[in-house]
């Protein structure tokens, strides 16, 4: 049995002590520093986890409406009399918008309307003359047609004749060769004679065969012309009726010529006026709009011009922050948008018109708006059609660990 290295009388006398067991006393402060300590480290491993770091791309555009705009143009030039709209009113199909007088005098003294009048009028004339030539060249074709369909039907019937002679011919040449070989076997007709009858049997067939044929063809020359005396009545109706309508046009505005020296331009279809390009007094070509309408029931959508070297990180419905440069966003604050359409071929500098300048090739991209109005002052004011846009789009989004680290994360990618 092993005894302890001490006796158990040291070991009692040296425990028991006069001032009993030593303690280290830490000061609040300490326990506060490091539970505020503890507490920022847990912070900025969150923030740094959790926190996210997005790339941009700030790109420009400007709203354009989903149905176009429509420009409407003088049909004759003319200066502007009366105008029945003005910028930004509702309009129907149809309703009235400007008023243009064409009563001016050349430096003959000759009034253009009359002019005018004059061309028109031997315009109908000539018009006239035209539908009754055409309309005896139509008649003449149908007694044309008639003449040719009664010349291919003897000619058909010659050839049945023909074709019926010929069909005896064959058969009665095939009964002498067969004769013919009958005797040749009992030795009463020479070789010279047998071949002669085959002869004329395989020709007598020949000229059948040709006949027959002459035959199908003849009867579809028929077919083919009773189709176009089928058709030329449809013909000769669509041909009068276009020359009649053009009739009817010339004469209509020879009316309005004779009864009035100016013209009404009217709305060509429901929406709303964003643009008036002229006013009273002022002189109208055919060649420049003067008028541009936004359709009804049209939706805005932003146009924007993505840089090449950005398009890689960007898909359709993918959200974008929206600011107009008509309501600075300080105030009005940004607007959200949603990628719908991403064109798929690049844009190069000066190869379109647009009015925003480019540096650098693009891609076209379409963002439709949540909200077509902006609120400003407590009331809720519409988008136009052109107003300049720019948008923030998200490209690329990494927690702030991951922004950290991306140093080592291309090493390791070199490596």
């Amino acid at each position: 049995m092993s005894s302890p290295l001490f006796r158990k009388e040291a070991i009692k006398n040296n425990t028991q002590r006069l001032l009993g067991d030593v303690l280290l006393i830490r000061p609040i402060s300490f326990w506060i520093f490091t539970g505020i300590l503890v507490f920022v480290v847990t912070m900025v491993g969150l923030f740094l986890a959790f926190g996210t770091f997005a790339r941009r791309e700030m790109v420009t555009g400007y709203l354009v409406p989903d149905k176009g705009l429509v420009r409407v143009y003088a049909p004759f030039n003319g200066v502007i009399d009366k105008k029945h709209s003005t910028d930004g009113q509702k309009i129907r199909k149809g309703q009235n918008l400007l008023e243009v007088t064409t009563e001016r005098g050349t430096k003959d003294s000759i009034s253009i309307n009359q002019q005018l009048i004059t061309r028109l009028e031997q315009q109908k004339i000539n018009l006239e003359q035209r539908i009754i030539d055409e309309t005896q060249v139509l008649d003449s074709e149908g007694s044309r047609l008639s003449t040719i369909l009664i010349n291919h039907k003897n000619e058909y019937y010659q050839i049945n004749q023909q074709l019926q002679s010929q069909k005896e011919q064959v058969q009665l040449a095939k009964n002498q060769w067969n004769t013919y070989k009958q005797l040749r076997v009992k030795g009463l007709v020479s070789e010279d004679d047998l071949s002669s009858k085959r002869s004329i049997y395989f020709s007598a067939k020949a000229s059948f065969n040709a006949t027959k044929r002459l035959q199908i063809n003849k009867k579809t020359e028929i077919a083919n012309i009773r189709k176009q005396q089928e058709q030329s009545p449809l013909r000769k109706s669509t041909r009068l009726k276009e020359l009649q309508n053009q009739l009817a046009q010339i004469e209509e505005r020879l009316i309005e010529l004779k009864n009035s020296h100016s013209y009404m331009i009217k709305a060509p279809v429901n929406g709303r006026i964003t643009s008036t390009q002229v006013n009273i007094g002022q002189n109208v070509s055919s060649a420049v709009p003067i008028l541009t309408i936004i359709p009804e029931n049209t939706t805005l959508y932003a146009e924007l011009f993505l840089p090449s070297r950005a398009i890689g990180f960007v898909k359709k419905n993918q959200r974008v922050l929206l600011r107009y440069d008509a309501f600075p966003y300080q105030r009005y604050g940004l607007y959200r948008g949603k990628i719908v359409q991403i064109a798929e071929a690049v844009i190069s500098p000066n190869e379109v018109a647009i009015p925003i300048p480019m540096q650098e090739p693009v891609y076209r991209i379409k963002v439709a708006l949540d909200v077509q109005t902006i609120n400003a002052y407590g009331k809720k004011m519409p988008l136009q059609s052109g107003m300049s846009v720019a948008a923030d789009i998200i490209l690329e989004e990494r927690s702030l660990g991951q922004w950290l680290l991306e140093p080592i994360y291309s090493l390791k990618g070199k490596l």
